[in-house]
């Protein structure tokens, strides 16, 4: 099987990772004593494709980071694979992201629901793409209904929609109106 020792590296690996040519790879990113299992490397010595894998290395200063490691076979004259070229992406910011966004709308969807008040989405075409509970309570789950059909019992748009005018200027626009709850 393939021996996994690093035979060269660029800068950014050398300042991001303690010292490699010569070492094994999962010494210097995983600080173990034997290959990491589903090791992309490997994978790519015994089949010569590319593959890649999220993983969790250490960098030098001791730190831990989320990465994506791609790995690519790197052909001999006898078209067998002779090493294996690995890249290492740094995701940890993205992830972190991923998850700063993911509860902003967790809470958006708390405010959304906690509202004392009716609140629906809709598309251009005045279908209901998403409503809170207060709306659903007083009118029913009505996604996918037209929104003069759901709380109006109309056929058709309503004469001077705001909905139109906001989709016409981009603005907020607003009215009294009475409404027909289920």
């Amino acid at each position: 099987g393939p021996d996994l020792r690093i035979v060269k590296t660029n800068p950014m690996s050398k300042r991001d990772f303690v010292k490699q040519v010569g070492m094994h790879c999962y010494e210097i990113y995983k600080r173990r004593n034997t290959a990491c299992p589903e090791c992309p490397v490997i994978k790519t010595f015994h089949d010569g494709k590319r593959h890649n894998r999220e993983e969790t290395v250490i960098m030098r200063d001791g730190r831990e980071a989320q990465v994506v490691v791609y790995s690519s076979p790197i052909m001999n004259d006898m078209g067998e694979v002779s090493h294996v070229m690995e890249m290492i992406t740094d995701i940890s910011e993205v992830k972190s992201l991923r998850r700063e966004l993911e509860m902003t709308r967790k809470d958006y969807k708390l405010l959304f629901d906690m509202v004392p008040c009716y609140i629906m989405i809709q598309d251009r075409n005045f279908k209901i793409i998403e409503n809170n509970t207060l709306f659903k309570h007083a009118f029913g789950d009505n996604i996918g209904e037209y929104c003069y059909k759901a709380y109006k019992n109309r056929d058709r748009v309503c004469p001077n929609c705001p909905v139109i005018k906001a989709f016409e200027d981009g603005k907020a626009h607003s009215r009294e109106e009475i409404i027909t709850t289920k």
